[in-house]
């Protein structure tokens, strides 16, 4: 918020280069908790080194 204005920031970054991870253990009750069925599938796994993010100076958002 700027103010009492809804405000953004631009954000720009490259693509997350993504590698394979292993799920060794997880612990989430919150999908079930909120009425969701949970599958039995096994979860797919990605994770990032990072990359850099430039964020730009927030902005007021103009509505219609």
């Amino acid at each position: 918020m700027l103010g009492s204005r809804l405000a953004y920031a631009p954000v720009d970054h490259p693509t997350w280069p993504l590698q394979n991870a292993l799920l060794r253990n997880v612990g989430d009750e919150f999908v079930a908790a909120a009425g969701y069925q949970v599958g039995n599938a096994d979860p797919v796994v990605h994770y990032s080194d990072g990359v850099d993010v430039r964020i730009g100076l927030p902005r007021r958002l103009e509505t219609a």
